[in-house]
């Protein structure tokens, strides 16, 4: 066989099996992005992510909105590849050699559309959950509202939020405490001094 009869059998080889190249490659990134995704789950969840409502008030809107583009942007990627992949496959009737050749060429085109459209949505989800994860674990928390006491002192009964005067002195509603028996809360009755 000469160089040249070897060449274009090659060259007909890759034009007649673009399609499956496509497919292939289709499969590969769809199982990448999964395998990303799981391997990124599993190394943040034993690293311990805040619960998303304990983060500030505004970081928690934005995580939970990252969250849900990146679910639909996973859906989409997932979508897109299963379809380049062959996944949803169409019949037809015509069963002409250049029919064939055609409907190859032009499914190989649009495989490799879906394939582009999976990976830019892929991306996209790996982005954002990366992103969403990174402010979990970075992200200020919550603040604490103080503690609510009831105090039973020598001056009577107070209830309030616990907190400190300028010198350090612990405060339970303007007043200073030296020692008593704290009780916690959830709010004061409604009578807060005895």
């Amino acid at each position: 066989m000469s160089d040249q009869t070897h060449w274009e059998a090659k060259l007909i080889e890759a034009k007649t099996g673009q399609l499956d190249t496509v497919r292939k490659s289709a499969a590969g990134w769809s199982a990448l992005f999964t395998s990303l995704l799981g391997v990124f789950g599993v190394v943040t969840f034993a690293g311990g992510l805040k619960e998303i409502d304990d983060l500030a008030p505004g970081l928690t809107w934005l995580v939970k909105t990252g969250t849900s583009l990146a679910a639909i942007a996973l859906s989409v990627a997932t979508f897109f590849a299963a379809k380049a992949s062959g996944l949803f496959t169409t019949t037809t009737n015509n069963t002409t050699w250049q029919n064939q050749r055609d409907t190859t060429i032009n499914a190989a085109t649009e495989a490799r559309s879906d394939l582009l459209r999976s990976k830019l949505a892929g991306v996209a989800a790996l982005l954002l959950v990366l992103g969403g994860s990174l402010v979990a674990i970075w992200g200020p928390s919550a603040k604490s509202p103080p503690l609510t006491v009831i105090v039973d002192t020598n001056l009577g009964v107070a209830c309030g939020p616990l907190s400190k005067d300028a010198s350090g002195a612990i405060l339970v509603d303007g007043e200073k405490l030296t020692s008593a028996a704290l009780t916690v809360v959830g709010k004061c009755p409604s009578t807060t001094k005895v």
